[in-house]
């Protein structure tokens, strides 16, 4: 048993954390919320760690068990409490434009075959067992801060979809019946913000390849009509779609706009992968209206026939190195364009999409959730929802010291720790008068994660600082223990 490596009173930084995030936790026993929240102040202080390593005794770890196993509190209510904070921040905040950015990650918990309501996660039944999430993450247009989750879905696969049905069968179910219906459910989510906020907001659901789906167009733009505005969706394009009038049937939708003239050419990053070094990219945009017609399998088995006036967006490398994959993005929005500026915002609130997946990363990497080890996908469902919620603030944490770095490291770091931090990184026993900025004690934390710092990398990223707080962790206790020694230091 490890010992926990503080007593987190109520006004340390974990515990204000946990009790503004489950602030409006909907339980009726006072008790239970308090459990919660101590629960919440573990897993923030420790991210990664089990429950009886977080918890720090048995005593403690036996009531958080006794917690997650009883039917008090469920997934749904930490999410919308977590969502209520996450609305406050946005309110407390100028941005005037928020995305939504959603995407699915896969657990495998194949390891863990005791564990009960596991579901296939392969394209066949007996291949590995896990659950799927689907995440709704907001974020600043403008300023990219990660304000917190909207919501999340998660599910198991039935084992018995994949049994042999009738040829075309996907075809004629609604989307009801499908797993892509995530993709409606988060635009709602959405569009709920939108409504919650009074209208004050532009909010736009951000999805890749997999949520250009007809279904959820249809939906964002009777919605808006219907109710005289809403939440935007800005999609990834994955089909090739068929324009409406004459002509359909020789040019599609990305030819057409592709032989439109440039709008304006940008600049953009691209990130190092694959062994590829970073580099700069020179892009083409162009825009235009189009009006497409219903998928004609829609049409034959759903009567789908309303046809969607939706914006493409072609962003297009030009001249890229050899031997390196061009650059090229085309976004379907709902979004009104009126000028190449507009293409730009457009495309510049695409490329912030890669952050959903980021927490995606963290959640495995960093709060180790495939190694929790629970009775039932019931339970498991649980302390997952709870590894989302610390999982964006890691996140947040890497994006603050980007964007607000001259704030004092005391309002994300316990005392104790920014001054092992500082102790530890200056090879000294004398504390200066107040706390490091947040940027100085992210760019230490960041070292003991393995960050070089030179001049070609970039700056910390989230997984990077979260192997950083693990160590500081370990060194946050070994501080306190020699502190107390009398003839330490």
């Amino acid at each position: 048993m490890h010992e926990h490596p503080r007593h987190l009173k109520a006004d340390t930084p974990s515990a204000r954390w946990a009790e503004n995030e489950f602030a409006t936790l909907a339980v009726k026993d006072l008790r239970r919320v308090k459990r919660w929240q101590k629960m919440a102040a573990d897993f923030h202080a420790l991210p990664g760690a089990s429950i009886p390593q977080a918890s720090g005794s048995w005593a403690a770890s036996k009531a958080c068990y006794r917690l997650v196993e009883s039917d008090a509190i469920s997934p749904q209510c930490v999410l919308d409490s977590h969502r209520d904070a996450t609305v406050t921040r946005i309110e407390g905040s100028e941005e005037q434009v928020l995305l939504v950015a959603q995407d699915t990650t896969t657990l495998n918990f194949s390891s863990r075959p005791n564990t009960k309501g596991l579901g296939p996660i392969g394209n066949k039944a007996d291949t590995g067992h896990g659950i799927f999430v689907h995440g709704s993450l907001c974020l600043g247009a403008g300023s990219g801060n990660v304000f917190g989750l909207l919501g999340a879905e998660i599910w198991a696969r039935d084992a018995a979809q994949f049994k042999a049905g009738p040829a075309g069968a996907r075809n004629r179910k609604p989307i009801e019946e499908k797993e892509s219906n995530r993709w409606l459910e988060s635009w709602r989510k959405a569009d709920g913000l939108y409504h919650r906020l009074g209208g004050r907001h532009r909010v736009v659901s951000v999805a890749d390849r997999e949520g250009d789906i007809y279904e959820a167009f249809a939906l964002c733009l009777q919605s808006k009509a219907t109710q005289g505005g809403g939440a935007d969706l800005l999609v990834r394009s994955q089909h090739n779609r068929r324009k409406t009038g004459e002509g359909e049937a020789e040019q599609g939708s990305w030819q057409h706009v592709e032989g439109l003239p440039m709008a304006v050419r940008i600049k953009i990053s691209v990130p190092r992968s694959a062994g590829k070094p970073a580099r700069c990219a020179h892009l083409e945009l162009r825009y235009a209206k189009v009006e497409l017609k219903a998928p004609a399998h829609k049409t034959k088995y759903l009567g789908l026939d309303e046809p969607l006036l939706l914006w493409l967006v072609v962003a297009k490398e030009v001249n890229p190195p050899e031997r390196v994959e061009a650059v090229c993005w085309r976004v379907w929005t709902t979004v009104e364009i009126g000028s190449g500026e507009q293409a730009q915002e457009v495309i510049g609130w695409y490329a912030k999409r890669w952050m959903i997946e980021e927490l995606h990363r963290i959640l495995k990497s960093g709060c180790k959730v495939e190694e929790r080890q629970l009775e039932s996908i019931e339970k498991l469902s649980l302390v997952l929802a709870l590894d989302l919620v610390v999982a964006s603030h890691l996140l947040g944490l890497s994006k603050a010291a980007r964007e607000q770095p001259g704030q004092p490291a005391s309002a994300w770091l316990e005392q104790d720790q920014w001054q092992s931090l500082y102790c530890y990184t200056h090879k000294t026993n004398d504390l200066p008068t107040d706390p490091p900025s947040l940027k100085q004690a992210v760019d230490w934390i960041a070292r003991l994660g393995g960050y070089l710092n030179r001049k070609c990398d970039g700056p910390p990223g989230a997984q990077v600082l979260w192997r950083g707080m693990r160590r500081l962790e370990d060194i946050t206790k070994a501080y306190q223990i020699f502190r107390n020694q009398p003839n330490c230091g």
